[in-house]
Order: C-alpha cells, then sequence, then structure tokens
C-alpha cells in the first residue's frame, strides 16, 4: 500500500455469512459484493469517504442474474436493490512479507483503524442508494461463509 490510504478488495458473491460475536451470532446477506478493508498511517477521513464513493461508482460488476453473454459493467449503484454488500475489516492486507515474518508496520493504530472503519462503513451506507449494508465487527476474528460469483475479484488502493 502507498503512503497513507485505504485497501480494499471487492469479491462478487452469490452469498456470504460472518460471525459477528465471535461465537455463533452470524449475519448473511445474499447476492451482492464483499468489500475488505484496511488502513494504513496517513490515511485521513476524507480519504475514507471517497474511496466509499468509488466503490459505490465504479462500474465493476455486470449485473449477476443477466442472461448476455457480454453484459456491460455497472455500479453497485445501478444494480437491483437486491444487491447486498458485506463489509469486512481486514488488518493483514496492510502486512508486508519480511524474510520469514508478516510485519504491519504500515497500518494504522487499532484506535484509529477503529474509528475510520465506522466512518467507511457509514459511508457505504450513505452512498449505497438503497442496498442492503451489512458490516463485521472491527477487531473481531470474521469467520466468513462465502460462495463467490465467478473470478470478479478486485483489489484497490485508494484514494
Amino acid at each position: 500500500m502507498g503512503k497513507g490510504g485505504v485497501r480494499t478488495v471487492v469479491q462478487a458473491c452469490q452469498s456470504a455469512k460472518i460471525l459477528l460475536d465471535n461465537v455463533n451470532q452470524w449475519g448473511t446477506v445474499g447476492r451482492g459484493c464483499v468489500i475488505y478493508v484496511s488502513f494504513s498511517k496517513g490515511a485521513e477521513p476524507t480519504d475514507v469517504e471517497q474511496a466509499a464513493k468509488t466503490l459505490m461508482q465504479g462500474r465493476l460488476f455486470t449485473d449477476l442474474q443477466s442472461e448476455d453473454e457480454r453484459p456491460k459493467p455497472i455500479s453497485v449503484n445501478e444494480m437491483p436493490n437486491e444487491f447486498d454488500i458485506l463489509i469486512i475489516p481486514q488488518a493483514s492486507m496492510g502486512g508486508n512479507l519480511k524474510s520469514k515474518s508478516m510485519q504491519y508496520h504500515s497500518n494504522v493504530d487499532k484506535e484509529t483503524g477503529r474509528a475510520l472503519y465506522d466512518l467507511f462503513v457509514t459511508s457505504i451506507q450513505a452512498n449505497a442508494e438503497g442496498k442492503t449494508v451489512l458490516a463485521g465487527v472491527y477487531g473481531n476474528r470474521q469467520g466468513l461463509e462465502l460462495i463467490s460469483h465467478g473470478p470478479h475479484t478486485y483489489v484497490f488502493d485508494l484514494p
């Protein structure tokens, strides 16, 4: 990740289920996408808000139920309202492999990460135009079951 920013991985899904309480409380989403997010040192609230807006407006997906052989890519906001969004905090995406060990020196501290994550979730909700948004809990284990929709996975370092 560059100097200060928001790293995301966006993956199309048929459905997903996330462990919310580290024990037995699960949240589920249907057809839509999973957004994994991490923050590096120097990430600012304006970066987070812009990243959320970019992800909702970027033409990343095709209508997952389209029968067209080559459907035109559309944004999350152009998808039908039945398109769900699951957001998962994923600090490990900010790590670097050095020698044989992972190092996380470029990640924000936990308190800052929690505040930026909360802002990211709020910003996605504000820009998701009627979509269902489910957010994982910052600092939890994030057990996940996912049924993907094809090879639609994108990595972005934003803004």
